[in-house]
């Protein structure tokens, strides 16, 4: 099972999606990046999960965004939606890390999987 915590982050920065849409994007690599989150979510796998976050960010940098905060013990992390601004997801692998950069910083909140409400 997928034991990752998440935070999100407000990047200070607003986003107009109507204004980047003439944006150059790199769909292969953002196709490589959905192919391998899709594969981490049927191996239950973490790292795998995160290896496609990063490769998402990756593309989302070369777009030109600005580069994120960085967080201790942080594994992945990209902006949300079509980034450009906005909130940014920050996934860690321990509760004990998303709360030190949680307490580390302001706008940022703890988000749960929703299957977690469930129970």
């Amino acid at each position: 099972m997928l034991k990752g915590v998440m935070a999100l982050k407000y990047s200070n920065i607003e986003h107009d999606t109507p204004s980047i849409v003439d944006i150059k994007r790199n769909y292969h690599l953002i196709y490589k990046a959905s192919q391998i989150a899709c594969k981490a979510v049927i191996n239950e796998n973490l790292y795998q999960l995160a290896d496609a976050v990063r490769i998402s960010y990756e593309a989302q940098l070369d777009e030109g965004m600005n580069q994120l905060l960085e967080a201790d013990n942080c594994i992945a992390q990209k902006y949300c939606g079509g980034g450009w601004g906005g909130y940014a997801l920050y996934l860690f692998s321990s509760n004990s890390d998303r709360e030190k950069f949680i307490d580390h910083n302001t706008q940022v909140i703890p988000i749960e999987p929703f299957m977690n409400n469930c129970l």
